[in-house]
């Protein structure tokens, strides 16, 4: 009898490691699951159509500083248009069919920097940013077929003809499609993705809240400015430099779609996996572009006092409202107060 003990407690610690292996490989597979019968029931449409526009954004904002291809030396825009589209067709269609993908991305990134690029140093650069485009393409080609990544090199003329106006559009949406992407890569359908964010719920309690939170945020900012200037730190009129140099299009994107995209990022998403005091510190480093340290102090207060409010309430709608008042206000202050100081 004291023999069989042994062995039936190591039977049992082996069906137990099995069993948690089995539990841990369904998870896995379950996640997957999601995401497959996902991409089954809207692959074609709206995910294609999303994937595509955030992979534009991608290339655009982060790997088109390579060398990304020079547009305006086509000069009509009908030209490039073209030129894309044959590209998809002889690439990611013909090619894509006949040698199959690895081979067809090789031959592109090689290729096509030709027709951007003469000389060594812009056509190894051309080649780099090219490869990550093509995979890009390649990649939804693979995962969802021709149409999203033709859609890809549509998406990108629209972000990269925006830029010619303003580059803040094109920053906003990525800022506001990333939680949606890892949203979506989590398995998510757009309701579950409204709810995750607190968007699922408008009404005019939000904008009346939104109008406290903005009083009270001013308040907060006030006493900040108020303390730093009190140790000699004095500099936001570095920001209304910036201000008076942007064009009226940067302006208004400014009011309308920049605090949107920030306050679904950082309130909506990003300080649900790392904490309120963690998601402040990131978007008062956002802010380190205008090289005003005050700034930085008045955008990190700022996010505190946003960010409980969206833990406390749950919702995301006030701190957007708080948020375009918060920079309607710089806006006007830089514009016409500080001139008037």
């Amino acid at each position: 009898m004291g023999k069989n003990k042994p062995k039936r407690a190591g039977k049992q610690l082996r069906t137990t490691s099995s069993k948690q292996a089995g539990k841990q490989k369904n998870a896995v597979k379950t996640k997957q699951g999601r995401l497959e019968e996902l991409l089954a029931k809207t692959g074609s449409t709206k995910t294609g159509l999303f994937l595509a526009a955030f992979a534009s954004l991608v290339y655009l904002i982060i790997f088109s500083q390579l060398q990304a291809p020079d547009l305006k030396q086509f000069g009509n825009p009908a030209i490039v248009i073209g030129l894309l589209l044959v590209e998809e067709i002889v690439f990611r269609k013909f090619l894509y069919e006949k040698i199959g993908a690895m081979w067809q991305l090789l031959a592109y990134a090689l290729l096509m920097p030709l027709v951007y690029a003469t000389q060594v140093i812009p056509y190894v650069a051309a080649f780099a940013s090219l490869f990550i485009l093509g995979l890009f393409a390649t990649l939804l080609r693979a995962r969802l077929g021709f149409s999203s990544a033709l859609a890809l090199k549509a998406f990108f003329l629209l972000f990269a003809y925006s830029t010619r106006v303003t580059s803040a559009f094109a920053l906003d949406s990525l800022l506001l499609a990333i939680p949606f992407f890892f949203m979506l890569i989590g398995g998510m359908n757009f309701r579950q993705m409204l709810s995750y964010l607190e968007l699922d719920k408008i009404g005019l309690r939000d904008v009346l809240s939104g109008l406290y939170l903005f009083a009270q945020g001013f308040i907060v900012v006030l006493a900040v400015m108020i303390a730093l200037s009190l140790v000699g730190i004095a500099d936001t009129n570095k920001v209304a430099e910036v201000i008076q140099g942007l064009d009226a299009y940067t302006l208004v994107l400014i009011v309308v779609l920049t605090p949107v995209a920030e306050e679904t990022l950082f309130r909506g998403f990003l300080q649900k996996k790392i904490g309120v005091v963690f998601a402040s510190i990131v978007f008062g480093a956002l802010h380190f572009g205008f090289g005003s340290l005050a700034e930085v102090a008045g955008a990190f207060a700022i996010s505190l006092v946003f960010g409980y409010y969206v833990r406390k309430n749950k919702r995301l709608i006030p701190s957007i409202i708080a948020h375009a008042m918060f920079n309607l206000w710089g806006v006007i202050a830089a514009l016409y107060l500080v001139k008037m100081i």
